[in-house]
C-alpha cells in the first residue's frame, strides 16, 4: 500500500511499473474517474503496456466493488480507530494493519485462509508475496534485461518530502 498526503500519476505509474515487474502485466485495470487515472500519463503508460484502462461510472461504487469492499475495511478497522500523527505514524499503522490483514485473519472469501495461505497454495502468486512481505528478491524474480518493467521497477519508490504538521 502507497501512504502519503496525495498520489499523483507519475507516482501511479511509478508504482504500477514495481507491480508489473513483480506480477507480470494485468489484462485490464479497473480505476475511477479522480485525477491521477484521467490523464495522460496513466494512459500512454497503458497503451505502451497493453494494458486496458476499465473506469468506472462516478457514482457508482459496485462498479469495483472489490477495491470498495478493502477501502471500507481500511477504514472501519484502522483509520477509524487510531489518531494519525504524522505521515510515518500513518505508514507504521497501516503497514501493521495490512499485516494483520494478509497474515494473520482469516478471510470467509478464502475458505477460512489468510490471503498468505491462499497464496501459498497458490504457487503463482506465493513467489511475488516472497518480495512484499520479506523485501528479499528471489532469483528467479530477478527482472531480465528485456523486461518493459525493468529499469523503473529496480529502483525504489521515492520517499515522498513530509508535510510540516500533523496528519488530520
Amino acid at each position: 500500500m502507497v501512504v502519503n498526503t496525495s498520489i499523483n500519476d507519475k507516482r501511479v505509474i511509478h508504482t504500477l511499473d514495481y507491480l508489473c515487474w513483480m506480477r507480470g502485466l494485468p489484462e485490464v485495470i479497473t480505476v475511477h474517474n479522480g485525477p491521477e487515472f484521467t490523464g495522460n500519463v496513466v494512459d500512454n503508460w497503458a497503451w505502451r503496456n497493453g494494458v486496458k484502462l476499465d473506469f468506472s461510472r462516478p457514482g457508482k461504487p459496485v462498479d469495483n466493488a472489490f477495491i470498495e469492499n478493502f477501502n471500507r475495511s481500511v477504514r472501519n478497522e484502522c483509520l477509524k480507530d487510531n489518531c494519525l500523527l504524522s505521515l510515518s505514524h500513518a505508514r507504521e499503522v497501516i503497514e501493521d494493519w495490512r499485516n494483520d490483514y494478509y497474515n494473520v485473519r482469516p478471510h470467509s472469501a478464502l475458505d477460512g485462509l489468510t490471503p498468505a495461505e491462499f497464496a501459498d497454495q497458490r504457487k503463482e502468486f506465493s513467489q511475488s508475496l516472497v518480495l512484499l512481505y520479506t523485501g528479499q528478491v528471489p532469483n528467479h524474480l530477478e527482472p531480465s534485461e528485456n523486461s518493459e518493467c525493468s529499469a523503473t521497477a529496480k529502483r525504489s519508490l521515492p520517499e515522498p518530502e513530509s508535510p510540516s504538521g500533523a496528519m488530520k
